[in-house]
């Protein structure tokens, strides 16, 4: 099992893939393909999800910038909503 680091990352979606790809400066992009329709992509989802939910309740909000709720095309609000939900 590899485990890396990466200050950002690209994701990339299409009727037949989901690509996520961790990048961070001076380093070899680390790519992860999964075809779709591919129960592993959704079970990435329902790991992060727990993950930053679990650390959010112990330490509190993860603020982001506005900048990057509307590159998302989403707000706070939807975030926290969808992060509370108990159903994706």
């Amino acid at each position: 099992m590899a485990i890396f680091a990466c200050e950002a990352f690209r994701l990339n979606m299409s009727l037949f893939s989901v690509t996520l790809q961790c990048v961070s400066p001076g380093e070899h992009p680390e790519t992860l393909v999964l075809a779709m329709p591919h129960p592993v992509a959704k079970q990435l989802c329902l790991i992060l999800r727990k993950t930053i939910k679990a650390v959010e309740d112990k330490r509190g909000i993860i603020e982001l910038p506005p900048e990057s709720y509307q590159a998302m095309g989403i707000s706070p609000e939807d975030w926290e909503n969808w992060l509370g939900s108990n159903k994706i």
